[in-house]
């Protein structure tokens, strides 16, 4: 029971040291956001990419874990909880365990923070193209290529245009 309950915390210490790690690649990924950088966005979604991969077999080995620490334990292993396994866990590891899981916790917190608001921005960059794009035909004194759209105009008007 003792090993499994350390690779456990093994385990959890590692995916919340990925979270930290996409935590600074998401904090890199709103400074290219702002700062309008596709090639950064770019190669931060490529390291992203890496620890995402790295976390998921992680995650594999995490529940692999739990189900053999729910056959000893006595429990459905769909059911088992951070309580289940706290009371069959011996003293010497419960602070460990209670130590990993605020950490575990406190980060996933952080990084759905700043995934928010990266989301936020991106939506609001989508927004303004968006209107951008769409008002691009309608009162812009600009055509497709970048010329003077009051040149080109047909049929007479009422208001000289300067042209």
């Amino acid at each position: 029971m003792n090993e499994y309950i350390a690779r456990l915390i093994e385990l959890l210490t590692a995916q919340r040291d990925i979270y930290a790690q996409l935590a600074a690649l998401s904090e890199r990924k709103r400074e290219s956001i702002l700062g309008n950088s596709v090639d950064v966005l770019d190669k931060v979604i490529k390291e992203e990419q890496l620890l995402l991969a790295r976390l998921q077999e992680l995650e594999l080995g995490r529940k692999s874990l739990l189900g053999s620490l729910a056959v000893v334990i006595g429990r459905p292993a769909e059911t088992l909880s951070i309580t289940d396994i706290l009371d069959a866990c011996p003293p010497s590891l419960q602070t460990s365990l209670i130590q990993i899981q605020k950490e575990l916790y406190a980060q996933l917190q952080a990084q759905g923070n700043i995934n928010e608001v990266n989301r936020k921005l991106i939506e609001t960059r989508l927004e303004y193209l968006r209107f951008m794009t769409e008002s691009r035909g309608e009162g812009n004194s600009y055509d497709t290529s970048g010329g003077d759209a009051r040149k080109h105009t047909q049929g007479s008007r009422i208001i000289d245009l300067g042209v």
